[in-house]
């Protein structure tokens, strides 16, 4: 799984194109921002769109006016329309509008390869209403399907309105897909004493989204609508801990990650007088958001916020550093995601009548 955290160390070398170089300053890590280092590569006239991949964005100069600008030559072509972003997005429909043929059977053994012991898996048996279609939301339907199974019959959920949890605190859960024919497990490795259940919901898996690495079979796969902040009153824990995967659905491995807490928890924590005024009657954190992409085998996070929810400062995009274990915040609150390049190494910003390119790998 090493390769799941490799990446392309630098965006590839450009002409005389470099035209300016901004350094942003790097400050402590715990209850400070850190900003990586900025270069700045070339600006040209025109306004983002989208990458087509890493070393071509599509640019308009104006109303159905488009160009596909690449990096290396810095020229542009001509395009009759707007291409379609080609970046990690949530697979949300099939697709195919035909009928589904589930191919997932109640259970499953599995051998282990080492000691031969057998492990009956069982399909997970939704509640009265089902809280998630696991086959079309996760991974794009050309990599197959997938599916949630529970490692005994004790951990399945008893109903919708049920005030009794049926999963132990050592339930054990795996998705599986199909890709292949081998329904190979998947394993999660997250128990209940990870992952709080309010009294009514069980486990959250109606929240798993995805964000697929462009290029590969790799998928970031993460819990969508978890609060910044514990909220006792419903038993949720909060961010901390944030549990996440990587799942190569092509090697049919897991990493299982918990991602650290970044300034905006600490943030979150500061309750101004004020900040209370202006989200009442709702509580603050009904108003603060995050969301992920993941390029380059790198995962970015996006953290917005209404009714100033959290510090203006606060908000931006952010970079996971594995090795530190820590968040770089590499742009402010008016960069989106799709901005970032498919291999992580860039980001685009629309300054006035140009587009900036900026490189966010470091030698």
């Amino acid at each position: 799984m090493a390769a799941l955290h490799s990446a392309r160390p630098t965006l590839l070398a450009l002409s005389a194109a470099v035209i300016s170089v901004a350094l942003f300053s790097s400050v402590q890590a715990n209850d400070e921002l850190r900003r990586m280092p900025e270069q700045k590569i070339f600006s040209a006239p025109g306004e983002f769109l989208q990458w087509r991949d890493a070393d071509h964005l599509v640019i308009t100069t104006g109303a159905k006016t488009f160009s596909l600008l690449d990096l290396h030559s810095l020229r542009t072509v001509p395009l009759n329309t707007e291409e379609p972003d080609p970046g990690d997005v949530r697979i949300i429909t099939p697709a195919s509008t035909g009928p589904w043929k589930d191919t997932f059977p109640r259970t499953i053994i599995v051998t282990h390869d080492r000691t031969a012991t057998k492990t009956t898996w069982f399909r997970y048996s939704y509640p009265d209403q089902p809280y998630l279609n696991l086959k079309h939301d996760l991974i794009d339907p050309s990599d197959g399907a997938i599916e949630l199974y529970a490692a005994a019959r004790s951990d399945q959920p008893i109903g919708e309105k049920a005030t009794t949890l049926a999963p132990t605190r050592e339930s054990r859960y795996a998705l599986f897909n199909n890709a292949d024919s081998a329904h190979r497990a998947l394993p999660l490795d997250l128990t209940l004493s990870e992952l709080t259940l309010t009294p009514n919901s069980n486990y959250r898996w109606k929240t798993l989204a995805s964000r697929k690495d462009t290029g590969d079979s790799l998928y970031f796969v993460f819990f969508a609508n978890e609060r910044f902040l514990p909220f006792p009153e419903h038993d949720f824990q909060g961010w901390s801990p944030f549990n996440a995967w990587w799942i190569d659905v092509k090697a049919k491995a897991t990493k299982h990650v918990v991602l650290p807490d970044g300034p905006w928890i600490a943030d979150a924590l500061k309750e101004y007088p004020l900040r209370k005024v202006r989200c009442y009657p709702s509580d603050c954190d009904d108003f603060r958001h995050y969301d992920f992409k993941v390029a380059g085998h790198k995962i970015f996070l996006r953290i917005t916020a209404d009714h100033a929810a959290l510090s203006e400062n606060i908000l931006g995009i952010y970079e996971f550093e594995p090795s530190s274990n820590i968040w770089l915040k590499v742009a402010d609150s008016d960069i989106r995601l799709e901005q970032i390049a498919p291999d992580g190494c860039a980001t685009a910003i629309d300054q006035g009548r140009e587009v900036s390119v900026f490189n966010l790998c470091l030698p």
